[in-house]
């Protein structure tokens, strides 16, 4: 394990395991204070197998200096969190011995527990997973800017009055130096800097001479104020690739192409994240280069790409070739014939790489030019197809994931879509203990890559997944997942319909005059006073949106077009609601009025067994839907939660837009 920094923050996550994914993403929002070596981050899956792991836990609260509660519905449940973790974190910070940060994971009432008396985050106290963020990267950045500043306080330790803000002796933490012991000049290279040949020779050769000294100790350019001192230091810096690499003099012929352009940060940026791996394995263990954003200059990028891993699927071509062949493209003709040239005769020695993989590069490059403009249109997106591929019964179902690009109306107006070639399945079985929605979810996790490079040509993604009718409503798609930015609940829709990259939802557009004709009439809906009963949601003012909330709330139910398919529900019962599967109407059962959630299932199950014992099969369609109630700790039932969706569900259509999942009916 990689020693930490004794300056490091130490800090502490007190967390309810239901949260560990939510967990997990903070930390990566952290990892560029911690690789600055600003902080050490400790957790309990930490702990190692045969560890006394109470005694690990206590260990690292009481040394923590920053100690992050990490507050949601399971937090608040979980009796360690609360009456061992959060009871000793409030006590050292009642001592004066670290500071407590509670951050707000998802909605729960926390106002009247110990911790509400201090500065929570989000700014206001908002849930991290609410609509109260774009999506929760953002939310993720809002904590970390206060983090830091606690942590800019702490490393402060106003040793200049000899107090300690931990509690700590002062001599604990260090005060950082007033400068950097080195200094990465983070500017662009100037193209008018000449006359040091001299200079950059002699710096040169004293660094690469291999002696004691040259290896161990710093060396420093001295003179007077403004003869050249950091420019030449910057110079050496740039040009003077390390010269015991292999590559030294590809590299740098490489350079001197390179200083010549002249690209804006942000297209470089565009051109370096377009050129790492992409491949889902390779994504988790490549990181972004500390300080890339707007502070750098394309051989500082180069520097990064030479130890950038090879991609293990697809176009295996290292991946700074791949940013050369982009940069290519992106730069007037003389320059890109000459970087197309190193390609061709410098780097294809060098990296072992074949001429048939280059051609296969350009080859996929060209088809990303070519799509890159079909996805200007503001009708396009992508659509993601389950397609079965064994109905045999002797083994499990099986089925490919195939991915299309829909720019049109007409059905011609779709095709394959070659960037997506890294996240195909082929014959996946689908089992008992892999899930439809567990491999649903891995899928996502591998479309990142792909993902972005949509965002990088401002596409939009969307994700529509098409069932086989062998697996609609059956136990294999009782499962709870969740994507990047919102916890996406699912059920056994003919359907279903998931939307990721701040939640933009298409057009059914085959079935849009259909869909718009039935949600006339929906809303035409009234009750038996006369007061229109459908509210629109997207289209209220926060505070709107606030009062129709609450009145619903304070009523004894709200009406849902939902209804869960739970586990609990014996066999019979669960059969009649399968083939109720037809069409949608909506349906009152959810109770309101009850303040305890586990007595509103409860009662939920009451009115979902009478209304199902008093349908007949086909008298009453219904969709379903589910939710897991996350207030009900410990336990593997799903049940509907208390966020409650419409959603209009036929076999053979789509549901028209986002009004259909963000309204209410009040019956």
């Amino acid at each position: 394990m990689t020693e930490e920094p004794k300056s490091a923050i130490k800090l502490f996550y007190s967390y309810a395991h239901e949260d560990e994914r939510m967990r997990k993403k903070l930390e990566k929002h952290l990892a560029s204070l911690q690789q600055q070596g600003l902080i050490a981050s400790w957790h309990d899956r930490m702990i190692g197998a045969g560890t006394a792991w109470e005694q690990q836990i206590d260990e690292h609260i009481n040394r923590a200096h920053i100690i992050l509660l990490l507050i949601s519905a399971s937090f608040l449940a979980s009796p360690y969190c609360t009456g061992i973790e959060m009871k000793r974190a409030m006590e050292r910070h009642e001592a004066n011995e670290t500071r407590v940060i509670p951050v707000i994971l998802r909605p729960v009432h926390w106002q009247d527990v110990p911790f509400a008396k201090l500065q929570v985050l989000p700014t206001d106290g908002k849930p991290i997973a609410s609509s109260s963020w774009r999506n929760q990267d953002e939310a993720f950045a809002n904590v970390v800017t206060d983090i830091r500043k606690v942590i800019e306080d702490l490393m402060a330790g106003h040793e200049d009055r000899g107090e300690s803000v931990t509690g700590l002796p002062p001599s604990s933490l260090q005060a950082p130096p007033s400068h950097s012991p080195t200094w990465n000049v983070p500017y662009s290279r100037n193209p008018y800097f000449t006359g040091r040949e001299a200079v950059l020779t002699h710096l040169h050769t004293t660094l690469a001479s291999g002696t004691n000294a040259a290896l161990t100790q710093p060396q420093a350019i001295s003179g007077l104020d403004g003869i050249g001192k950091t420019q030449a230091a910057m110079e050496q810096d740039l040009l003077d690739l390390d010269p015991i690499l292999q590559k030294h003099e590809q590299l740098k012929k490489l350079a001197s192409f390179i200083a010549e352009i002249d690209v804006s940060e942000a297209d470089l940026e565009m051109l370096y994240y377009s050129s790492i791996p992409d491949d889902p394995l390779a994504l988790g263990t490549w990181q972004y280069p500390k300080g890339i954003m707007h502070k750098t200059s394309p051989l500082q990028l180069l520097r990064k790409l030479t130890d950038a891993p090879v991609p293990e699927k697809g176009i295996r071509v290292p991946p700074i070739l791949n940013f050369v062949e982009r940069l290519a493209r992106y730069t007037r003709d003389p320059l890109a014939k000459q970087l197309r040239k190193w390609v061709e005769i410098d780097a294809t020695q060098a990296w072992n790489v074949s001429t048939e993989d280059i051609a296969a590069l350009r080859e996929r490059l060209e088809e990303e030019d070519r799509q890159s403009a079909v996805l200007e249109s503001p009708r396009q997106y992508v659509l993601i197809t389950l397609e079965t591929v064994n109905k045999s019964e002797s083994k499990p179902t099986s089925f490919t994931v195939k991915a299309w690009l829909r720019y049109g109306k007409e059905e011609k107006d779709c095709e394959p879509l070659h960037w997506s070639e890294d996240i195909y399945f082929t014959n996946v079985p689908l089992e008992h203990d892999f899930s439809l929605f567990k491999l649903i979810d891995k899928l996502l996790n591998d479309i990142g890559a792909f993902n972005r490079r949509l965002r990088i040509v401002g596409a939009k993604l969307v994700v529509e997944f098409f069932l086989p009718d062998e697996l609609l409503c059956s136990d294999l798609a009782i499962e709870s997942w969740e994507l990047d930015d919102d916890k996406i609940p699912l059920g056994c829709q003919h359907a279903v319909v998931i939307r990721s990259l701040e939640r933009i939802k298409p057009q059914a557009l085959k079935y849009r005059a259909f869909w718009e004709d039935k949600w006339k009439r929906a809303c035409n809906l009234t009750n038996s006073t006369g007061e229109k009963s459908v509210y629109y949601i997207s289209q209220l003012t926060e505070c709107d949106g606030n009062k129709i909330y609450s009145k619903l709330r304070r009523d004894d139910y709200v009406v849902c077009l939902c209804l869960m398919l739970a586990p609990s529900l014996i066999a019979n019962r669960r059969e009649m609601f399968r083939k109720m599967l037809k069409a949608g109407t909506p349906i009152a059962l959810w109770p309101r009025n009850l303040p305890d959630e586990q007595e509103r299932v409860q009662e939920f199950q009451k009115r979902f067994s009478r209304f199902i014992l008093n349908q007949k099969p086909l008298d009453l369609p219904v969709s379903m839907l589910k939710q897991r109630l996350e207030a009900m700790e410990k336990t593997e039932e799903y049940h509907l939660g208390s966020y409650l969706t419409l959603f209009w569900d036929d076999p053979n259509r789509l549901p028209p837009d986002d009004k259909l999942e963000e309204t209410a009916i009040r019956m």
